[in-house]
C-alpha cells in the first residue's frame, strides 16, 4: 500500500525518484515543476507526496500564484493503483480550503494517455491550445512535385542570412519578428552544415519559400524535423509549398532518418492540408486542462 508522508527536504530529488527516465511527451512540465521545487517557488501547503515500501512513488505541487498550475507524477509501476487520483483529491482539498477557484495543467500531449486519463478522472476538462505535431515515415515514397515557371529551389548560401530573415518574417508575420542575430540561435552549430539543410525557393534573385531539413531528439535519438516551412504571401498558388516539403523530405532521407516530425498549429489549415497530402499524421496535440474547485 501507498500512503502521504510529509514533504521532503529535497522535493526536486523525490521527483527524480519518481520519474527517473523523463519521457517527451512531458517534458516541459517536468523541467518547469523541477525548477520551481528546486527554486521554492512552489506552494508548499498544497504538495501532496506518496511513498510505499520506503520508496517515493507519485507526488504533486501546484506554483503559478495566483493562476495555479497543477503537476502530477507517479511511477511507472504505481499507475492505475489510485496513486494520481489521490494526489490530486488532496491538493484540491487544500486549494478549496485557501479559497482558490480554478486549477490548470497546460501543455498536456494528447499523446500521454495516463496523464489524460487521470484529469478526466478527476473533472478536469480539456481545451485545446491549437498546437500540433505530425509525423511521417520515410521508408513511404517521398512524392514528385513540380513548381510553376520561372521558380527554382536552391539552398541557402552563406552571405543571405539577412535576405532569410526578411523572408522569414514575411512569411510568419503572428510569431516575433527576427534579426539576424536570431539566425544562428535558431539554426546553431551541429553535426552537419546547417546552410545545405535550408531549401529556399528563388525567383528573379530573390528568396520567396523556406524549408529546412533539420533534426532534433526527443530523447529516442536524432530524427528528421521539418522545420520552418513557409511561402511568401504574394507567391503562394505557385505550387512552392509542396515542393519545398519535398525537397526538405529527400534530404531528411538522404541524410538516413528513419522518420520526420514537424510542429504545426491547427490554425494554419492549409498547411495541415498539406502536410496530410505528403503522408503526415497527427502524433499529439496540447491542452490546457482546468478544473472548477
Amino acid at each position: 500500500m501507498w500512503s502521504f508522508v510529509d514533504e521532503p527536504a529535497a522535493p526536486q530529488e523525490f521527483l527524480v525518484q519518481v520519474l527517473p527516465r523523463v519521457q517527451e511527451t512531458y517534458l516541459g512540465q517536468y523541467n518547469r515543476a523541477y525548477a520551481a521545487l528546486e527554486q521554492g517557488a512552489s506552494m508548499r501547503e498544497a504538495g501532496a507526496w506518496a511513498m510505499a515500501d520506503g520508496k517515493p512513488v507519485g507526488m504533486a505541487s501546484v506554483s503559478g500564484g495566483e493562476s495555479p498550475e497543477l503537476f502530477v507524477a507517479v511511477s511507472e509501476a504505481w499507475r492505475g493503483r489510485g496513486v494520481g487520483a489521490g494526489l490530486v483529491e488532496e491538493v484540491c482539498a487544500e486549494l478549496r480550503q485557501q479559497g482558490v477557484q480554478r486549477l490548470a495543467v497546460s501543455d498536456v500531449s494528447s499523446a500521454n494517455a495516463a496523464a489524460v486519463q487521470l484529469l478526466q478522472a478527476t473533472g478536469f476538462v480539456g481545451l485545446s491550445m491549437g498546437s500540433l505535431r505530425m509525423r511521417r515515415s520515410l521508408d513511404a515514397p517521398v512524392p514528385a512535385c513540380d513548381i510553376a515557371p520561372g521558380y527554382a529551389l536552391r539552398t541557402l548560401a552563406k552571405g543571405e542570412e539577412a535576405a532569410y530573415v526578411r523572408l522569414k518574417n514575411t512569411c510568419f508575420p503572428e510569431s516575433s519578428p527576427w534579426t539576424e542575430e536570431d539566425f544562428p540561435r535558431e539554426f546553431p552549430p551541429m553535426s552537419f552544415n546547417a546552410y545545405e539543410r535550408i531549401v529556399v525557393a528563388e525567383r528573379e534573385e530573390q528568396l520567396v519559400g523556406t524549408a529546412s531539413a533539420w533534426e532534433i531528439d526527443y530523447g529516442g535519438g536524432p530524427l528528421g524535423l521539418l522545420h520552418w516551412v513557409g511561402v511568401d504571401p504574394a507567391h503562394r498558388g505557385q505550387g512552392l509549398g509542396a515542393a519545398l516539403n519535398v525537397r526538405a523530405l529527400q534530404k531528411l532521407k538522404a541524410c538516413g532518418y528513419a522518420e520526420v516530425w514537424l510542429n504545426t498549429s491547427r490554425e494554419r489549415m492549409a498547411a495541415v492540408r498539406l502536410y496530410e497530402r505528403l503522408g503526415f499524421v497527427p502524433y499529439q496535440e496540447l491542452y490546457t486542462y482546468t478544473l472548477t474547485l
